[in-house]
């Protein structure tokens, strides 16, 4: 058996007020996971998860619970990818350089145009 606590309570314990990115992936439990969720205590920007292609109803039950939080969400091909109404993506004035790693060391930078 494998011991398990709700999310709400995890957070509360490790004092987490804010998540950028949740990837939601509990094998088929991400409803209960969702409703075990205090949305009113931890601000979430977004939320991904696997959206079952089976089972319609399960997916709408999920969304909602998202969408009742202030989440819209949107189906990209088995994955329901959900953004808080409020985030505003904040951009950078300076671009992140993309090199590539041989497995060793950092090498040379990607080039811009290029597909990598």
């Amino acid at each position: 058996t494998v011991q398990c606590l709700p999310v709400r309570m995890l957070l509360k314990e490790l004092n987490v007020k804010h998540v950028d990115l949740w990837i939601l992936d509990t094998e088929g439990a991400e409803e209960s996971v969702l409703k075990g969720t205090d949305f009113n205590a931890v601000r979430f920007n977004a939320v991904a998860m696997e959206c079952d292609e089976h089972d319609i109803s399960k997916n709408e039950r999920k969304t909602s619970i998202l969408e009742r939080n202030g989440f819209k969400c949107t189906l990209v091909e088995r994955n329901c990818m959900c953004k808080h109404t409020e985030y505003q993506a904040s951009s950078s004035k300076k671009l992140s350089t993309l090199r590539k790693w041989d497995g060793q060391k950092w090498g040379a930078t990607y080039d811009q145009k290029s597909p990598i």
